[in-house]
């Protein structure tokens, strides 16, 4: 994790670009509006799965340059959509900062909890749980950009706004 500067403008202000890149759904309509050369979608994920698959799937359906893709089972998902014009590569790891660890006495499990925002967080919830059961000396953390409600007592640790390093030293 590399932390980096941006600045965000107005899309009104931008002006003709060489490549409009949407990076999750909602930013698709822009990325298509934009003055650009080249419009692509890096997709990270099934969007469908923590989103309306309603909002998500025109998204998938417009017409693309070209398609960024995290994993070849996101680029077949793609080609089911109609683009072939796509890259796929799998996100790199940082190996000084995260490493092997294979102490089941001390494991843990760092999990992004956005409770009722994503579909998937309620079944990710039980399996914290689940794990907390089977391994009670297992630590579970989550972080999030908001506080955690309370009432999750197999959760540990709930940290707020993690960034760059301090993430990745959970």
């Amino acid at each position: 994790i590399v932390p980096i500067e941006v600045s965000i403008v107005n899309k009104k202000d931008l002006g003709s670009v060489d490549v409009a890149l949407a990076t999750i759904w909602a930013t698709c309509w822009d990325a298509q509006d934009c003055e650009a050369k080249f419009r692509g979608y890096l997709v990270q994920h099934d969007e469908r799965l923590s989103w309306d698959p309603r909002l998500v799937e025109p998204t998938y359906r417009m017409d693309w340059d070209f398609v960024i893709a995290t994993s070849p089972w996101l680029k077949r998902m793609m080609e089911g959509f109609g683009h072939f014009n796509h890259f796929v590569f799998t996100p790199a790891v940082d190996h000084d900062v995260f490493k092997p660890y294979d102490n089941k006495e001390e494991a843990q499990v760092l999990y992004f909890a956005r409770p009722f925002i994503r579909k998937n967080i309620p079944l990710g919830l039980e399996a914290l749980k689940t794990i907390k059961r089977l391994m009670p000396s297992c630590k579970t953390i989550t972080f999030d950009s908001d506080p955690l409600d309370e009432g999750y007592p197999f959760i540990d640790e709930h940290v707020v706004a993690p960034r760059g390093e301090d993430l990745a030293r959970l």
